[in-house]
């Protein structure tokens, strides 16, 4: 669909997309029909980009990488960067949990054994027993807590993971290729911090030494 040239005799760009319903033969001539798309699919997607793409991807951040930040703040008697990951978490999990249900609605019901909608509920059970697991964890002292550490991270990664799927993903091949992306870049990621920690104490223990001489030196 668009608009005419000046001359009103030849077609311009198109100014709208719209995709048909079924599958089309280019090589056929005839009169094709756009397929409306639903307010609800469109929520549905808004909800879920907000939660995996903006709240479960900051909050995994702030857990990762800012446990060592504002040591002395606490928030409702928590340390500061945990009550950000709770928080930011648990609002990402009521955006999943409202896109879930705006899907339900619009195909009223389950709509069958899809990829996207097999993984897709996948990774919504994940995100739903990550805030359930989190209220039976055990202590920092407590012999199982490295369990709960490992089913936690795991837990969040996979679903992390699996909410890559996207609504026209039906090619296990192109999934799997954003799966090993994905890996690629988290694992550069944690080497990359592992060296910025590294080089960081080595500056720190450069700094320690020099000063021990000083100091030794004016007694």
């Amino acid at each position: 669909y668009g608009p005419l040239d000046s001359d009103e005799q030849n077609i311009a760009k198109h100014t709208e997309v719209k995709p048909t319903d079924l599958a089309t033969n280019l090589q056929s001539v005839g009169i094709l029909k756009a397929a409306p798309v639903s307010i609800y699919i469109k929520l549905h997607g808004a909800f879920m980009i907000i939660a995996w793409l903006g709240c479960v991807s900051i909050s995994i951040l702030m857990a990762r990488h800012y446990k060592n930040s504002w040591p002395d703040s606490t928030l409702c008697g928590v340390k500061l960067w945990f009550a950000y990951h709770r928080a930011i978490m648990v609002t990402g999990v009521v955006a999943i949990i409202i896109a879930t249900v705006l899907i339900f609605v619009e195909k009223k019901g389950w709509s069958g054994p899809s990829p996207h909608a097999i993984i897709g509920l996948t990774a919504i059970i994940l995100s739903l027993l990550q805030p359930i697991g989190a209220l039976f964890r055990p202590g920092p002292d407590s012999p199982k807590r490295w369990l709960f550490n490992w089913l936690h991270w795991s837990g969040g990664y996979i679903g992390h993971v699996l909410s890559c799927n996207r609504g026209d993903m039906f090619n296990i091949k192109s999934f799997l290729w954003v799966v090993i992306a994905f890996v690629v870049c988290y694992v550069s990621l944690h080497i990359l911090h592992h060296l910025k920690t590294l080089l960081t104490d080595n500056d720190h223990k450069e700094i320690n030494q020099s000063y021990l001489v000083l100091d030794l030196g004016d007694e």
